[in-house]
């Protein structure tokens, strides 16, 4: 039975139309060159024709024509929430069997070689990689003729896609969280706080690290002369020194005493 929901329009808040280059006319000359650079429209309107389509719409903020948005408290929703499955080891086939009813797929993707009667009494072979392709074949009136899963041996590693739902308020969140899903990431309650006033709470200065054991400091360049030791270094920092003025004073009085002397 069709659900008389689909086909349904969508819209999108942040819908923006596309811009084209404008024209302005040349100085001098009797035509029109287009000027600047043509944009794109944002989030256009679109149409959905199931509910998959509509679920991965709604995720990335799509509307349904006339549904108001939600406004929430905090500029928090709508939100992303995943439901993720673990992988599955079957060690036989009433396991494969039991899995693949669960929606379960082969983290191997499968390989099956297919046929269908076709023209001058010549069969059209396909390949399919995966359940999905293969189905595809089935329905088309194709029939499977070699299955390469099966010539390997138990067990079998089967994995289950992620789910995805979008809450749109605090309200469809708890719900969600009942049924097993989750947000992506850490969660920290305290981050709206911390964004608000702008200062990371739990930020911690670091303190600069300690030389490694393997750090030379020698030679070095102090100014233009290169020192090769702590030796080197103090003896010709020490000949850079001004002399005392009382070194200086006794300096000149002996060169004066020695030219009266001449």
């Amino acid at each position: 039975m069709t659900n008389s929901k689909y086909p349904l329009e969508m819209y999108h808040p942040n819908f923006a139309p596309a811009q084209s280059m404008r024209m302005e006319r040349v100085e001098g000359r009797n035509y029109e060159v287009p000027v600047g650079k043509a944009v794109p429209a944002k989030f256009p309107p679109i149409v959905v024709r199931n509910s998959n389509e509509e679920e991965y719409s709604r995720a990335i903020g799509y509307l349904a024509k006339g549904e108001a948005r939600k406004i929430s408290t905090r500029s928090l929703y709508p939100i992303v929430l995943s439901k993720k499955y673990p992988e599955a080891k079957v060690k036989n086939k009433q396991g494969e069997d039991y899995f693949l009813s669960l929606g379960y797929t082969y983290k191997i993707p499968r390989k099956y070689t297919l046929k269908k009667p076709w023209l001058g009494g010549k069969d059209l072979i396909e390949v399919a990689i995966g359940e999905q392709a293969k189905n595809l074949l089935l329905k088309h009136g194709f029939t499977v003729i070699e299955d390469e899963m099966e010539y390997q041996e138990y067990p079998l590693t089967m994995i289950k896609e992620d789910l995805h739902k979008v809450a749109n308020d605090e309200d469809e969140e708890k719900e969600l969280l009942k049924l097993g899903y989750s947000r992506p990431g850490k969660a920290d309650e305290d981050a709206y706080e911390k964004h608000s006033i702008g200062v990371d709470i739990d930020y911690v200065p670091q303190e600069d690290p300690e030389p490694t054991s393997n750090f030379k400091e020698y030679p070095k360049y102090i100014g233009t002369k290169l020192v090769h030791s702590e030796k080197e270094e103090q003896a010709y920092l020490k000949s850079l020194e001004v002399p005392k003025i009382q070194e200086v004073q006794e300096k000149e009085e002996t060169n004066s005493q020695t030219r009266k002397r001449a």
